[in-house]
């Protein structure tokens, strides 16, 4: 029976349990609510308890918090009260943000996992038997009470779980990403989602990824992960944990252990634990091919190598050794312990292709080698936004396919493709990049297995090796602890079945501050194919839950989060630094830096600080035209290292591979059978899911059916991006490490250019403040306060982290006050929003309404900023002072040295960098621009900057700014490929609200509506 006391002991443990399993510790990664020893040691140390008795007395606070003596519905009647009055709590916790306390649930579900972690272990009841097992545990004996409880659980279970879920998320993965599903025993298997298998056994599953080749973060129903497992625990030796092997002997445990095993293989990152070569015995990476494919304005390839090392720390450099002289490569850290090269641009993309790419870690000694394959599918990577190479495609999944031209490969690949791909694939055997010799198919999407199993050993790759998917693809993915997507641009979802031709999708969707499932929507099909475009069905943001059936049962489940700028990730506004350019710092003009959240200084988005000091008037300088060459220097080429190619006899240029085959001994029970060739190491897997025996000629008859059917099929369309989807995105971020605006940057274009270039932009327009280090490269990001920047005409235009709610309310105001609400589109750039017709006055109103306010993300307020460019223009320091103020560094050295020339406006090839000037120095894999003084020269050292920065230095250094100027019409013009740096391009973007446009006659880049009295201020600022 519940009294006060009971429930103030009760919650303790409910307290002390969230502090020791949900931290941020777990941030971005699955959680378990595991009870083991360890956990409850820690636990009952919190609370002054000997780890002996921790069992006993969590059990004994929960029992004292139920009802056991009345009715069914009475058990857990004020546990889900409780509940009640937290979820209530959700929905006034807005200012509150993912700080938000725990649910008062946990502790009781801890308890249910205690049960469910006995069922591995003792044999008191049958090995399925749960609820004889919770009661045991709280020690409740009475048939009676035993019934009541059972049938209690049964009817609260969902509720009580969903509770945690909904907490985990409303985190956004703040303490961990929530776990507790069930694909099927919908409340059996929840507790037993928590407590079947050990943290200790789930590390071993990703040695089973790496083995059956499946990707990180890819999607596979708990059937075929359950095969798989079959066949590697089944090894001699078994390579998985003692406890896991003896559990997988229990058939009632094998589909939970199955769907954990795929929750952990969606949020693989790619991390090696220590994966050792069976020849060698010795630790070894992984290697495999990235692409990047840009599509506009004209398609082109960019190919690399990602490389995985089982060590502490990824790897800084690399060395080839198989390409002559062992040059090592500078590399760059990605997720999951991953690297790649800085710059593809100078390997040989033929030989990286057809060659045997051999790596190692000077510093480890660890090695990894990639054996060239003459068909290589590429999959889609959501981390890196580029495609890596894998094994074989999968169904419903987006790939390349990089095809060796020649002999027939390609015209069987032409062949098979039209048999079991999604129509508006392309096949092109030219494009900027493309190795010569090689052909490459776009916009992949396989969607059955081939009635006959390819002949050609390379075709395998174009055989998925499992029954069905459920998979979430396309549209634009958000960076985040939890996996979620745009609503702006929102993905497809892409359900298919090789067993089932009946399916059936259900989309339901919770409510996180009533708790309240819904169902939304629901597709069928008796084809065994379901294509949904998210895009048609107008989803709000929130949480939904996709579940596949088909032939009565349940297939697979996934969570589809769809979110935007009205709904901030709570986690990464109040983690990511506070940024602004602190002027008090001359450097800042060009770079900022982490501030206290309290602090009023510095320079943020479109807001300025008044100046410290009196700033006089500008005398108008004749500053002139354009002045610069408009002919532009034919760029030099540089030699590109070159892989060692294989012995042309070798099977993997001719494709004639002896492929060794396990002997078969009866009925197969795994999901695959895998081969490998005796010369080369290709792996070639037969899947041996159950399908139905057909003779050949059926066979040949299901082909043409399919194909028919496959041409009937919408075809797979290129989804773009558009820098509005990103910049809401960003807003929806609120800042944080550069590699999350680079996830969103790279989605809309893919190349390192365009990315760049999208960053700058932003800063340009006010969207986004800029961290850079020593380096000058961009280390972290915040998005700028949202405001209402004056322009030279008066106008006012958003900049900042302006909402969608917010927007729209804010059109509505502008149109009562009786202003005008206006767009442009930018190619290059988001679209910028003004206000029209209205005087400063009633624009400042308008942003004092705190219903406009309680719209924008975590408790920001819309900034009204008079004469935007001018005041921020008062506050900036002449370049000079920012030149003096660059960090010096010993000059490195480098192995192609260009000069910047501004007569010219391009870079020119020089011997040495030994006399004052702009340089661009370019060594292994990493490009600097660094400036030179006379001082400079003498000491041996440098000031980096951007490519950007330098050019004007040297401009100033020689006394004639890189500035051409037009009146008439008020047009400022800079080279191209010198935008102006830091907050003086900002500044000259705040006139207008509008980037640069390209005059490509002149070679330039025009900055508009720049009144004279700007344009004088910049010339002398860049010019002293």
């Amino acid at each position: 029976m519940e009294t006060s006391s009971a429930w103030e002991r009760y919650l303790r443990w409910n307290t002390a349990i969230c502090e020791t399993v949900f931290t941020e510790m777990q941030a971005g990664r699955p959680v378990y609510l595991d009870m083991d020893d360890g956990v409850l040691a820690k636990v009952s140390s919190r609370l002054s308890l000997s780890p002996e008795d921790a069992t006993r007395e969590l059990t004994e606070a929960a029992l004292s918090t139920l009802v056991l003596d009345c009715g069914p519905t009475d058990v857990f009647r004020a546990h889900l009260q409780h509940l009640a009055r937290w979820r209530r709590s959700v929905g006034r916790s807005e200012n509150q943000g993912s700080q938000l306390k725990p649910p008062p649930t946990v502790a009781l579900l801890a308890v249910f996992t205690l049960a469910a972690e006995t069922m591995g272990s003792d044999a008191s009841f049958a090995a399925h038997a749960y609820y004889p097992r919770l009661a045991s545990v709280l020690k409740v004996d009475n048939e009676a009470e035993q019934e009541r409880l059972q049938f209690a659980y049964r009817s609260a279970a969902e509720q009580l779980w969903r509770g945690l879920n909904d907490w985990l998320t409303f985190a956004d993965g703040r303490y961990g990403v929530p776990t507790a599903y069930a694909l099927s025993h919908r409340y059996v298997g929840l507790p037993l989602s928590q407590a079947l298998i050990r943290a200790a056994d789930r590390r071993h599953l990703t040695q089973m990824f790496r083995q059956f080749g499946l990707p990180p973060g890819s999607e596979l129903p708990p059937a075929d992960m359950a095969r798989m497992l079959d066949t590697w625990i089944q090894q001699v030796p078994c390579p998985a944990s003692k406890n896991l092997e003896r559990l997988w002997q229990r058939a009632g445990a094998r589909e939970r252990i199955a769907e954990i095993a795929a929750t952990e293989l969606l949020s693989w990152d790619n991390t090696l634990a220590g994966v050792v070569t069976a020849s060698s015995g010795r630790k070894a990476g992984d290697v495999h091919l990235i692409a990047q494919l840009q599509r506009f304005p004209q398609p082109a390839l960019q190919l690399s190598f990602l490389a995985t090392m089982p060590a502490g720390s990824p790897p800084e450099e690399l060395k080839v050794l198989s390409a002559e002289g062992g040059p090592t490569l500078d590399m760059l850290p990605l997720a999951g312990g991953s690297v790649r090269p800085r710059s593809a641009a100078d390997i040989d993309s033929k030989s990286m292709a057809e060659g045997m790419l051999h790596v190692a870690d000077p510093r480890t000694g660890i090695e990894a080698r990639r054996h060239p394959r003459r068909l290589v599918p590429l999959r889609r990577d959501e981390q890196t936004n580029g495609f890596v190479e894998c094994e074989r495609v999968q169904l419903g999944e987006d790939f390349l396919l990089l095809i060796k031209d020649e002999g027939a490969l390609l015209n069987q690949v032409t062949h098979l493709l039209k048999k079991v791909a999604r129509p508006g694939y392309k096949t092109y055997s030219s494009m900027r990049g493309l190795p010569q010799g090689w052909a490459l198919t776009t916009d992949l999407q396989v969607l059955v297995a081939p009635a006959l199993e390819p002949k050609h050993a390379d075709l395998n790759a174009l055989v998925p090796v499992i029954s069905s998917q459920l998979s979430i693809a396309g549209g634009l993915k958000l960076p985040g602890n939890l996996r979620k997507w745009s609503r702006l641009c929102p993905p497809e979802i892409r359900a298919v079945s090789q067993l089932e031709g009946d399916l059936q999708l259900t989309l339901t969707r919770t409510q996180l501050d009533t708790g309240d499932v819904s169902e939304c929507k629901e597709w069928r099909s008796s084809r065994g194919l379901l294509l949904v475009d998210l895009a048609e069905q107008e989803l709000e943001d929130g949480d939904y839950e996709l579940k596949l059936d088909g032939g009565g049962r349940a297939l697979q489940r996934s969570v589809l989060r769809l979110r935007s700028s009205n709904t901030p990730d709570r986690w990464s506004w109040e983690t990511a630094s506070r940024l602004a350019y602190d002027l008090q710092t001359p450097r800042a003009a060009v770079t900022a830096c982490r501030v206290n959240r309290e602090a009023g200084t510095g320079v943020r988005g479109a807001l300025s600080p008044r100046p410290m000091s009196l700033v006089h008037a500008v005398e108008p300088h004749d500053i002139g035209a354009v002045w610069w060459s408009a002919r532009a220097r034919a760029k030099r080429e540089g030699v590109p290292i070159v892989i060692a190619s294989p012995d042309p006899k070798s099977c993997v240029v001719t494709g004639a591979h002896r492929i060794e085959l396990p002997p078969a001994v009866g009925r197969p029970t795994a999901s695959m059978t895998s081969g490998t060739c005796t010369q080369c190491g290709l792996i070639k897997r037969y899947p041996t899911w159950p399908r139905p025996s057909r003779r050949r000629s059926e066979r040949h008859d299901l082909e043409l059916d399919q194909s028919r059917w496959l041409s009937s099929i919408a075809e797979a369309e290129v989804q773009r991006i558009s820098r509005d989807d990103a910049l809401d995105a960003l807003v929806h971020l609120g800042g944080g490490a550069a590699s999350s605006l680079d996830r969103v940057a790279t989605q809309v274009d893919s190349s390192a250019i365009a990315a760049d270039s999208f960053r700058r932009s932003l800063e340009a327009l006010g969207h986004v403040d800029l961290a850079r280090d020593e380096r000058m490269e961009v280390t972290a990001w915040a998005i700028g306060p949202p405001c209402l920047a004056e322009a030279s005409d008066k106008t006012f235009f958003l900049s900042g982290a302006w909402s969608e709610a917010a927007r729209w309310k804010l059109e509505v105001a502008v149109d009562e006050a009786g202003g005008k609400f206006s767009y442009a589109n930018r190619e290059q750039g988001p679209t910028t929003w003004f206000v029209e017709e209205l005087t400063c006055d009633q624009v400042s109103e308008i942003a004092d309404d705190p219903d406009l306010g309680s719209l924008l993300p975590q408790g920001t307020t819309p900034g009204v900023v008079p004469e935007a460019a001018m005041a921020l223009l008062r506050t900036l320091p002449s370049l000079s002072t920012v030149a003096r103020a660059l960090p010096r560094v010993p000059l490195p050295g480098a192995r192609r040295i260009e000069r910047f020339d501004i007569a010219s406006a391009s870079w020119e090839p020089v011997q040495t960098a030994a006399s004052p000037g702009a340089y661009r120095l370019e060594s292994a894999f990493r490009t600097l621009y660094v400036f030179r003084t006379e001082t400079d020269v003498e000491q041996h050292a440098g000031a980096i900057g951007t490519a950007q920065l330098v050019k004007h230095l040297e401009a100033r250094r020689l006394g004639r700014p890189l500035l051409g100027y037009y009146p008439s019409s008020e047009r400022l013009a800079v080279p191209l490929g010198a935008d102006l740096p830091g907050l003086y391009g900002r500044a000259a973007v705040l006139n207008s609200g509008r980037l640069p446009g390209t005059a490509s006659k002149s070679r330039s880049l025009v900055y508009h509506d720049v009144p004279d009295a700007v344009a004088s201020r910049l010339y002398d600022l860049l010019a002293s």
